[in-house]
């Protein structure tokens, strides 16, 4: 049987996009000696913060967990307001030693994204605001309740959906874009692109003129 082959993993660590509560028990029912951990952290805050250890089968869906030793969690208001009530969402903001220094040679980002952290009984001089929404449960575990923008995730990688659609908007010939992601049943995700354009632009020309803007610099 193949998947015993996999029965000397004892431990593994699940991060870079939210977990698949189905998959994640089919996996234990398969491996039951295996303990798995959700965490959760972005690059700007040296990436794991925030963990939790998978048990049970009491919940729709996985909460991300509690913060680890020297990691301060926040849940923020839109007026930058401690949230502590249950099941309100709000936005994380961290703190603690894993802040990063910023964005090299982007002043702007960083200045929006690392704010100076105006609670005093947090010890950090930054807080670094993530873009993500969660709220608490009732064991006070934090649980990820998707973007308060236009990035998605795309095997673990960030991909903001405004930054494509102003790179098409410049293209001659397009008057209006919207680009989405959708997940198939396979859990495979893909970008969709929905655009106007004049008569001169057609599906072929268009492709092509893509190619070219949205290539990795």
């Amino acid at each position: 049987n193949a998947h015993q082959k996999l029965n000397s993993i004892h431990q593994i660590l699940v991060g870079g996009e939210a977990m698949n509560v189905k998959d994640v028990y089919e996996f234990k029912k398969m491996l039951p000696q295996a303990n798995i951990t959700n965490t959760y952290g972005p690059a700007e805050c040296s990436i794991g913060t925030i963990f939790h250890e998978v048990v049970g089968e009491d919940f729709e869906s996985m909460p991300i967990g509690k913060p680890i030793n020297n990691v301060y969690a926040l849940i923020l208001n839109k007026h930058k307001k401690i949230i502590n009530t249950i099941n309100q969402i709000g936005e994380i903001y961290l703190g603690g030693i894993c802040i990063g220094l910023g964005y090299l040679g982007n002043k702007k980002e960083t200045e929006k994204a690392f704010i100076a952290n105006p609670f005093k009984e947090i010890k950090s001089e930054k807080l670094y605001k993530t873009g993500d929404l969660a709220h608490y449960d009732a064991d006070g575990n934090i649980c990820y309740m998707g973007r308060s923008d236009t990035q998605v995730k795309i095997n673990g990688v960030r991909i903001e959906l405004s930054s494509i659609e102003n790179k098409i908007k410049n293209l001659n010939g397009v008057k209006e874009v919207f680009v989405f992601m959708s997940e198939l049943l396979n859990s495979k995700k893909e970008l969709y692109l929905l655009a106007t354009t004049t008569e001169k632009l057609n599906e072929v020309r268009l492709v092509a003129q893509l190619s070219k803007v949205l290539t990795l610099n």
